[in-house]
């Protein structure tokens, strides 16, 4: 009857020791499959080698690694567009013209999740706002993804694009530091556009009532975009970057 008991407790007390995808790690606390990308357990490799796996049950509209890019321009800067369509771009002055490559995608504005692995390489001082992802409405953003002032993620969302009244509420990350960081935005129109770093949350734009501009979103913009002037270079890399629907 003991030795019963204590196995019944053993078995109660049973840790899992599989960190899920999205779970977080780090060097004493591997993922068990996949690869830890910035603090966070991915699907596949990290940095390359096979596709991350969308998620059961979830629209997979648009992903980088295998559907890849419409439009490459490398404008005022240097674009190398590599294998499973890893995104390297760099711009050594202040321009509004930077190296991207867009994907023409119709984008739900009614609700989706964007989400990549960002590398930021070295050195990494612009001192100016940086743009380094944005949803376009027939080439004008309907938001971007930046590297501002201070040099933190943050989220800019076009005005009556997520509703009828926005608030933009305070940057809270650290700055960037040349690595290697998850980037995930979850859009919900009328409600909130949130943007995490490494499954953190950074910043949040909410929304109340229906928004009045209902553009219809047509492509994703990934690379250095813009450097504001008196900027420092920039060199970004964007890679196994997916768009789901909700």
């Amino acid at each position: 009857m003991k030795r019963a008991l204590v196995l019944l407790l053993l078995a109660g007390c049973r840790v899992e020791l599989k960190s899920p995808v999205g779970g977080a790690c780090d060097a004493e606390h591997p993922c068990p499959a996949g690869a830890c990308v910035g603090g966070v357990c991915r699907e596949g490799s990290g940095g390359g080698g096979e596709c991350p796996a969308s998620d059961a049950g979830v629209a997979l509209v648009w992903s980088q690694c295998t559907d890849g890019f419409d439009v490459e321009r490398a404008g005022t800067g240097t674009l190398d567009v590599g294998a499973e369509n890893v995104v390297s771009a760099a711009l050594s002055a202040a321009s509004t013209d930077g190296p991207t490559a867009e994907a023409a995608v119709p984008v739900p504005l009614a609700g989706f999740r964007f989400r990549g692995v960002l590398e930021v390489k070295a050195p990494f001082d612009p001192q100016e706002r940086v743009s380094l992802m944005s949803v376009r409405a027939q080439g004008t953003p309907v938001l971007e993804v930046l590297s501002d002032e201070g040099q933190r993620l943050s989220v800019e969302v076009q005005p009556g694009a997520l509703g009828a009244t926005q608030s933009a509420g305070a940057v809270m990350g650290s700055a960037l530091a040349p690595g290697t960081y998850f980037v995930e935005l979850s859009w919900q129109r009328g409600a909130a556009a949130v943007l995490f770093s490494n499954g953190v949350e950074v910043q949040r734009v909410s929304a109340s009532g229906a928004a009045p501009s209902m553009v219809q979103a047509d492509a994703v913009r990934l690379g250095v975009q813009s450097l504001e002037a008196g900027g420092n270079p920039v060199s970004i890399a964007w890679s196994r970057a997916e768009l789901l629907g909700r």
